[in-house]
């Protein structure tokens, strides 16, 4: 109902369609607290899966390192014993 309308009507009118803006109002306040707390939630989510996941990786630090280490003995070795043999040629 638009405003230029409402003079036509009765207390009894206007009344119900207050109450009718006001239950809608309370309606899409409960519908906005809803989608706040979900929109929440899911931020709280992707902060525990970051967390998570950085949880990991310092985790997997250690053994990347001696992985890497590792790779570069290997080398070494291999280099040395290259050169060994062509020394020795």
């Amino acid at each position: 109902m638009h405003p230029q309308n409402l003079t036509g009507l009765s207390w009894s009118d206007v009344l119900y369609f207050e109450a009718t803006i006001l239950n809608e109002k309370h309606i899409m306040e409960k519908r906005i607290a809803y989608m706040r707390m979900a929109f929440d939630q899911q931020q709280q989510d992707l902060v525990d899966v970051a967390s998570k996941s950085l949880a990991y990786r310092q985790d997997i630090i250690p053994t990347c390192q001696e992985g890497q280490c590792q790779r570069v003995i290997f080398i070494q070795r291999s280099v040395l014993s290259k050169a060994r043999k062509c020394s020795e040629s």
